[in-house]
C-alpha cells in the first residue's frame, strides 16, 4: 500500500493506493487558531493512523517549496521536517519527497502549472468523487495534489 500526501497546515490531502488503484482519500483539517505545533502533532497522529490502518509500506510526500517566500515558509518547512521525522522514527518508513514542479510537469505537462490546472487535469470520475465532499477553498486542491502524486507513481504521461 502506498500513501501519498500533500502536506498543509490547513488541509493536508492524502490518498491511499493499492497497486495503482485509489482505495481511500481525504483531508486532514486543522484550525488556524491552534498553534503550528499542535496542528503538526494532530496531522502526524492522523497520518500514523492511516499508515497502520491500511498497512502502508510506501509513502510519497510533496517536498516543500524551498524557493518560496513569506512569513509561513519556515513554519511549513519545520512542520514538514517534524512530520517526516516522526513517521520515519515511529513507523519505520522513510518518506520519499517529490518536488512540486515534478508533480506538475508529469501530471499537467507544465512544471509551473497553477493549482486549478492540476484540478482541471484530474480524471472526471475522480474529480466528481472528490467534489462530493470538498471544495477548492477547503481542501479540494490539496486532495488533487495528493492524487496527482500517486497518479504519476503508477502512470506516465506521453
Amino acid at each position: 500500500m502506498t500513501l501519498t500526501i500533500d502536506l498543509s497546515l490547513r488541509s493536508t490531502g492524502y490518498c491511499v493506493w493499492n497497486q495503482g488503484k485509489l482505495i481511500a482519500y481525504g483531508i486532514i483539517n486543522t484550525e488556524s487558531d491552534e498553534s503550528p505545533y499542535a496542528r503538526a502533532h494532530y496531522i502526524t497522529k492522523e497520518l500514523k493512523y492511516l499508515i497502520g490502518n491500511y498497512k502502508v509500506t510506501e509513502i510519497l510526500i510533496e517536498a516543500p517549496a524551498y524557493g518560496a517566500k513569506g512569513s509561513m515558509v519556515y513554519v511549513l518547512q519545520g512542520v514538514h521536517f517534524y512530520v517526516c521525522a516522526v513517521i520515519t522514527n515511529d513507523v519505520g518508513i522513510e518518506l520519499r519527497h517529490v518536488p512540486i514542479t515534478t508533480i506538475k510537469k508529469q501530471f499537467t505537462g507544465n512544471g509551473r502549472a497553477k493549482k486549478d490546472e492540476i484540478v482541471k487535469n484530474m480524471p472526471e470520475d475522480i474529480l466528481e468523487l472528490f467534489k462530493k465532499d470538498y471544495v477548492m477553498s477547503r481542501g479540494l486542491s490539496d486532495l488533487c495534489d495528493a492524487y496527482a502524486l500517486g497518479w504519476i507513481q503508477y502512470n506516465e504521461r506521453n
